[in-house]
């Protein structure tokens, strides 16, 4: 078995059949620390409770031989808040460690190249977080294996205690004035901007359950970056109907698919790339939206 000193965080809540996935895909890997964190079934729904208690015997019956500890909550928090609360219970005392959610199935080659990135960014402040997930195929041969973004991606991720302790989380917080400028400094494109501004306010309303948004808002108004590979390490299995929000992929987006037989050689060179153009694709193929939506978003309109 591969040894990963790392600890490592599984986020599982309702959905057995990507659990099992998840952690079919771990059995080669020995963790010297496992975090768990489920929330709670929804009140009164049978079928919720039913499959949280399975999801949770897959867990128990995969460590049986291991110690684990278990951030199971007995009620429903809620997406953002669970992984928020249950986070901070992890950085309470870990220096670092290794996200992974029930449905971001994780390479070998990911897990050391995270470990890489977390010692050599170890003490670069200006860096929030190491992602595993690249969206587009187009840079995987731009002459350097990883690359700075100013867009933070959950499929498959690692930080570090001081990092992450410094966000607030706290709604009220979201587009105040005086961050209002910090922010729209930070976004390249309009688009991306009418994107991001109504996001958040639907988050503020709580008509988003989301903590991503909010934790890539603040690495926004303090300028910090995260490290992203130059090719995708993670498959995300999740993407669909039953998906909290990520229910269908953005019409041009380009997801860069696995491939097989990857080279577990990362070399480190920024001195030919040109990080903004990342960032800009980012924002036209993700946070590109129609002009018949952004003029639905300005009134308010549901899009469906």
């Amino acid at each position: 078995m591969i040894k990963i000193n790392i600890p490592i965080v599984l986020i599982v809540y309702n959905r057995p059949h990507h659990t099992s996935k998840l952690l079919t895909c771990l059995k080669k890997f020995n963790f010297n620390k496992v975090f768990v964190i489920s929330d709670g079934p929804k009140t009164n729904n049978k079928h919720d409770i039913f499959l949280v208690k399975k999801t949770r015997a897959l867990i128990k019956n995969h460590f049986k031989r291991k110690i684990i500890t278990k951030l199971y909550s007995n009620i429903n928090l809620g997406l953002r808040k669970r992984i928020i609360t249950g986070l901070n219970e992890v950085f309470k005392k870990q220096p670092r460690a290794i996200i992974l959610e029930d449905d971001c199935l994780p390479t070998e080659e990911f897990f050391s190249f995270i470990k890489q990135m977390l010692k050599k960014y170890k003490q670069d402040k200006k860096i929030s977080s190491i992602c595993g997930s690249n969206h587009f195929s187009s840079w995987e041969n731009k002459g350097s294996s990883y690359l700075m973004s100013k867009y933070f991606n959950s499929w498959g991720w690692a930080t570090w205690q001081d990092r992450w302790q410094k966000i607030n989380f706290n709604n009220e917080e979201l587009l105040h004035d005086k961050n209002n400028y910090k922010f729209i400094s930070q976004i390249g494109s309009y688009r991306a901007l009418f994107y991001w501004r109504f996001t958040l306010k639907k988050i503020m309303n709580n008509k988003i359950s989301s903590w991503a948004y909010t934790y890539n808002y603040y690495n926004f108004i303090k300028k910090k970056y995260h490290i992203i590979p130059n090719q995708n390490l993670i498959n995300n299995i999740g993407i669909g109907i039953k998906s909290t929000n990520t229910k269908t992929l953005p019409i041009k987006y380009h997801f860069n698919k696995l491939k097989k037989n990857k080279t577990n050689s990362f070399i480190f060179k920024f001195d030919k790339f040109d990080f903004n153009n990342y960032d800009k694709e980012v924002e036209n193929k993700i946070f590109s939206k129609s002009l018949t939506n952004r003029i639905k978003w300005l009134f308010g309109i549901k899009i469906l």
